[in-house]
C-alpha cells in the first residue's frame, strides 16, 4: 500500500488518539486485543473510541486462483490501514482527588506553563473542571479549579504466609499443599523459585503465599530445609 490516509487522519471523539506510522493489514483479533488492553490499563470514566473496521476478507487461497473449485470461505477480517489513519481515541479520563474539598473527580483540560506538552507530571499545576463532587461542599461539580498532580502510595494486596506440606505433585507445575491446619489448597511455583531451579517434590515442607479473597490456592515462595522446619 502506497501513499497516506486522507480521511480519518484526525481527532474527532476524544482527547488523544494512536496513529498508524506505517500501512498494515490489522485483523479482528488484534483490533480486540488493542481495545482490552486500553480499556484494562484506562481509568474508570474514560471513553475509548475504534476508529477502524475490520470489513476485508481474506481466504487462504490467493487471489490469482482459478475459479474452478472456488476460492472457498474467508479466514479472517482485516481493517486496511495506510500511513496517518486514527486506530482507537480516548478522552474523559479523570484524576482522583486526595483532598477534603469536596471535589472527588477532576478532567484536566491543560497544563499551566506548558502548552507544548500533552501529559502532566507529579508536581505540575493543571486546570481542571470538576465532574464528581460531593454534596453540600463548597465546591460544586462542573466548576474550574487548579490543581496540583501528586501521587498516592499503591494500596498493596494483603496476604498470609503458611508453612504446609506437599502431598502430590499435579500438572502443569502445581501441586496440593497440606497447611498446618490440615486445609488442603494449590499451590503454583513462583517465579523466584523457577529462576534459581529449586525442585520441589512431594514431602517437602514449603511456605506458600495465599491471598484473602482466594483462600483455595497460592505461591509457593519457599522451600523450608529439614533445620528450618519447626518440626
Amino acid at each position: 500500500m502506497k501513499g497516506i490516509s486522507y480521511r480519518g487522519n484526525h481527532i474527532c471523539f476524544g482527547k488523544y488518539a494512536l496513529q498508524a506510522l506505517e500501512p498494515a493489514w490489522i485483523t479482528s483479533r488484534q483490533i480486540e486485543a488493542g481495545r482490552r488492553a486500553m480499556t484494562r490499563n484506562a481509568r474508570r470514566g474514560g471513553k475509548i473510541w475504534v476508529r477502524i473496521f475490520p470489513d476485508k476478507p481474506v481466504t487462504i487461497r490467493p487471489a490469482e486462483t482459478r475459479m474452478g473449485s472456488g476460492k472457498g470461505s474467508p479466514e479472517y477480517w482485516v481493517a486496511v490501514v495506510k500511513t496517518g489513519r486514527i486506530l482507537y481515541e480516548m478522552g474523559g479520563t479523570h484524576l482522583n482527588v486526595a483532598d477534603n474539598s469536596g471535589a472527588r473527580k477532576l478532567m484536566c483540560i491543560r497544563i499551566i506553563g506548558a502548552s507544548n506538552r500533552r501529559y502532566a507530571h507529579i508536581g505540575d499545576v493543571i486546570v481542571a473542571v470538576i465532574k464528581e463532587a460531593v454534596p453540600n461542599m463548597p465546591l460544586e461539580k462542573s466548576e474550574v479549579v487548579r490543581a496540583v498532580i501528586g501521587a498516592l502510595p499503591e494500596m498493596k494486596e494483603q496476604k498470609w504466609i503458611h508453612e504446609g506440606l506437599i502431598t502430590e505433585s499435579l500438572p502443569n507445575g502445581m501441586f496440593r499443599v497440606r497447611l498446618d491446619n490440615e486445609d488442603l489448597i494449590i499451590g503454583y511455583v513462583s517465579g523466584k523459585i523457577r529462576r534459581s531451579f529449586i525442585r520441589i517434590l512431594p514431602g517437602d515442607k514449603v511456605k506458600i503465599e495465599v491471598s484473602r479473597y482466594d483462600s483455595t490456592k497460592g505461591r509457593i515462595i519457599y522451600r523450608l530445609r529439614n533445620k528450618d522446619s519447626k518440626d
